[in-house]
């Protein structure tokens, strides 16, 4: 997905309305969006507190810095910045990731919990307990996030204003073949597919046990087809998949129980197959995400991003039903370009 606002008339729209909300009685406010839309939505109401010499906290769930809200507010205005790792310090805007929220104990002015920029792994519970933790701490809170997750405050919903393209809808394929021993044919057709088109496939199972199984199988079955194929466990190093960013003639499948951010591929789309997706692992939260990794670059072809069960599960509906709704809302509005 390109970094570039494509949508500016759109965001001085939600620049009004939260500066109207800032202003107003209510201490919460969620803004629901779809995944990886931009954290410069804020930018103006924070410079407005930067010039009265307010304290904002930002919490999402990293050990750095916000770069690009910190880059865009740098064009307009001088402030001091720091992340939180040990203890708590005194700049204009403090960065913490959710793992440390037991550092905060001072007062801000504003706060804002970020489970949008990056790849969410936080159920609505971990939201939760982090807006009863800071409640007291701080005097306005915005939740940034892709649903609803505390039922007090005031909602906001905005469009995504990077995305020039439809939002990536998950392919639902129902089989009763044994995906530790097999490929569907439908989905073999997609391999081949994929391989004609030299494209990046992430192949996801819940546990490593599929992922030793999937790997030995699919190997041979593909072996004849010139697709490379590596195995990436969770505890593995990152390293050990550098082909999936550096090999550009030839297709590379990629085996794992590792669900994370893999989109930033030189701006090359990736396609991405859910095996067994009907166990829990693969909660609808998840899947939504994983659609949006599908099509986040979308200078090029968009990517795929194909459910694979032997049932339809509650999870997958509603995976389904959201990056649906994403699409219907900018067409509605008449913001989507084919």
């Amino acid at each position: 997905m390109n970094n570039r606002l494509v949508r500016i008339e759109e965001l001085n729209k939600y620049n009004y309305l939260l500066n109207k909300w800032y202003k107003g009685k209510r201490k919460l406010l969620t803004i629901i969006t779809s995944p990886y839309n931009t954290s410069l939505i804020y930018k103006e109401l924070i410079i407005l507190l930067l010039k009265e010499n307010k304290r904002i906290l930002y919490v999402w769930d990293s050990e750095e810095i916000n770069k690009e809200l910190v880059s865009g507010l740098k064009v307009d205005i001088k402030f001091t910045y720091s992340f939180i790792s040990t203890e708590e310090v005194n700049s204009q805007i403090n960065f913490v990731s959710y793992n440390n929220l037991e550092k905060i104990k001072h007062q801000y002015d504003f706060c804002i919990i970020d489970d949008i920029s990056l790849f969410s792994k936080l159920t609505k519970a971990n939201i939760r307990d982090a807006v009863e933790y800071l409640y007291l701490f701080c005097k306005k809170i915005i939740i940034y996030s892709i649903e609803k997750v505390i039922n007090i405050g005031d909602v906001i919903y905005i469009s995504d204003l990077r995305r020039n393209s439809p939002f990536i809808e998950p392919r639902i394929m129902n089989t009763k073949v044994n995906l530790e021993e097999e490929i569907p044919y439908k989905l073999y057709d997609y391999f081949l597919w994929f391989k004609e088109n030299k494209s990046k496939v992430i192949i996801l199972v819940p546990y490593e046990d599929n992922v030793n199984k999937i790997y030995e199988n699919y190997t041979e079955l593909l072996k004849a087809k010139d697709i490379k194929i590596i195995k990436f466990l969770k505890k593995d190093n990152d390293k050990k998949i550098e082909a999936l960013y550096k090999e550009k003639n030839k297709s590379v499948f990629v085996i794992t129980n590792n669900i994370k951010n893999y989109s930033n591929l030189n701006n090359t789309n990736i396609n991405i197959v859910v095996l067994m997706c009907d166990n829990a692992f693969f909660n609808y939260k998840k899947l939504v995400f994983l659609s949006a990794e599908a099509g986040k670059n979308s200078n090029k072809s968009l990517g795929e991003i194909i459910l694979v069960s032997k049932v339809l599960s509650e999870d997958m509906e509603l995976a389904k039903n959201i990056t649906r709704n994403y699409n219907k809302e900018i067409w509605e509005k008449g913001l989507l370009k084919y």
